[in-house]
């Protein structure tokens, strides 16, 4: 006897019946799990930073021999009238940039940039990008080690340019200012280009920090 209150071949049915319910069960499991995956594979790639070292945080001050240093802080002055040509990602296109540690307190990690080094500076990168929208945003303030004036920049994309300013209200460590532009764009590769046109100077211009640009989801 099998110790079972029922025959055999009804045992032998209700065992096949269990144990395709199971497969069955894992199977669901098996396809929760694989669609999980898919699925954060999608969000890490939608959430993928679409413009490079926006914070400027991918280089240190000295790569170039460093210009000045000021104890735990130092600046380093990049473009085609002083030394080399790149900031991380960013290509310094024309005059000169001033990359910055310390000396000016960064709102995000320890860098910024002064977007004018020893002449008014312009930066730029080239970004693919799919058929959507999208904002960029970053923060402004100006370097105040001589005056407390108005620093500009112009922001281009896609062809389009919009010009933000911030004034300085003390010496020292001013405050940061967010700036907000929304596009709608075509599938493409496009030029991102910042540019100091703070009127009437040559150095000491806009500081730039955390420069994002985010897809917009479908409503």
């Amino acid at each position: 006897s099998c110790g079972l209150d029922v025959k055999p071949e009804v045992a032998f049915r209700e065992g096949q019946k269990k144990k395709e319910e199971m497969d069955k069960n894992m199977n669901t499991r098996l396809k929760v799990v694989v669609l999980t995956c898919v699925g954060a594979l999608a969000l890490s790639q939608a959430s993928a930073a679409l413009v490079l070292n926006g914070g400027f945080e991918d280089t240190k001050v000295g790569f170039n021999g460093g210009d000045m240093t000021y104890g735990g802080s130092g600046i380093e002055t990049i473009g085609p009238d002083k030394t080399g040509s790149t900031v991380g990602a960013w290509n310094v296109t024309a005059g000169s940039v001033d990359l910055v540690t310390g000396y000016f307190v960064a709102p995000e990690g320890i860098n910024s940039l002064d977007l004018s080094g020893v002449s008014r500076g312009t930066i730029s990168q080239s970004i693919s990008l799919s058929a959507g929208a999208y904002q960029l945003s970053f923060l402004l303030s100006g370097n105040h080690q001589v005056d407390t004036d108005t620093k500009s920049v112009e922001v281009s994309l896609f062809g389009a340019s919009q010009t933000f300013s911030t004034t300085l209200t003390a010496n020292g460590n001013g405050s940061w200012d967010t700036a907000i532009v929304n596009y709608a764009l075509a599938a493409g590769t496009y030029t991102l280009q910042f540019k100091d046109v703070t009127p009437g100077q040559s150095a000491f211009g806009v500081t730039l920090d955390k420069i994002q640009l985010t897809a917009v989801p479908e409503p």
